[in-house]
């Protein structure tokens, strides 16, 4: 028997406890890859998740533990990730225990459904490598954090750009520098400065609408009325600006008037 022969058979074996904990479709494309030049590689990522889920801790094994937890089994879609330290006892896996994060660099531990993961579309990740949660939580934080200041810095470098009657100018400056330092100070001004969101209630408001025929006659009004609405603001955004320009003048950019 050769060695693609016997990780076949032995591939086979642990498919039988890997398609628990995988979609249909990712499970298809596996199989798939089996019959292809990458048939041993494939063929290895089976057999070693077959092993790690025969052997990973099953709920209440790891109570207790907190952020020395170990997570086996990673799954992501899109900017989101649930990370699996217990299995459910029962086959069904409906029950399983871990760390769900949405994409915001807060997460949460608590019990995850794998079932209805895979039903819509989530991803096993094959490349995960076992590590503890207390580790997952800081990745995952630094990551949320990292996303919230680049989306505050393009929209700092964007309120610059189209709202100014000034520009930023340094002597022997390129474009390229000027993006950049707009990125970086960006950065600084929204880790320094992070968001603080209130919520402010805007009152309805009605709108009278007269409409005539083409004489001017037989008038109608209509009324419209808007409801009331929840408006979020971010009171720290004044200081976040000075936060930015500060930044850039400390980088050697000094503002002018247009010309």
């Amino acid at each position: 028997m050769t060695d693609i022969q016997e990780k076949t058979i032995l591939a086979k074996k642990a498919l039988q406890t890997v398609k628990g904990f995988i979609g249909r479709n990712q499970l298809r494309a596996m199989v798939d890859i089996c019959r292809g030049e990458e048939r041993e590689f494939m063929l290895d990522k089976i057999i070693e998740y077959g092993s790690r889920i025969d052997t990973m801790p099953r709920t209440y094994e790891q109570d207790g533990k907190g952020d020395d937890a170990i997570a086996y089994l990673h799954y992501f879609k899109g900017g989101m990730d649930w990370y699996i330290t217990e299995k459910d006892k029962e086959a069904e896996q409906l029950q399983a225990f871990g760390l769900s994060d949405f994409g915001y660099g807060e997460p949460e531990l608590g019990y995850i459904n794998i079932e209805e993961l895979t039903k819509h579309g989530v991803e096993l990740d094959l490349y995960f490598i076992p590590k503890t949660i207390g580790r997952i939580k800081e990745f995952l934080k630094s990551a949320g954090k990292l996303a919230v200041a680049t989306t505050l810095a393009a929209s700092l470098a964007m309120t610059l750009s189209a709202c100014s009657s000034t520009v930023w100018v340094k002597p022997n400056s390129t474009p390229a520098e000027w993006e950049q330092v707009q990125a970086d100070c960006g950065i600084e001004a929204a880790n320094r400065v992070p968001p603080h969101m209130v919520q402010s209630v805007e009152e309805g408001r009605s709108y009278s609408t007269e409409k005539c025929d083409k004489r001017g006659r037989n008038c109608s009004t209509y009324t419209t009325f808007t409801p009331p609405s929840v408006v979020s603001h971010d009171t720290n955004a004044p200081l976040r600006n000075q936060a930015f320009r500060a930044c850039l003048s400390r980088n050697g950019w000094s503002e002018q008037v247009k010309p």
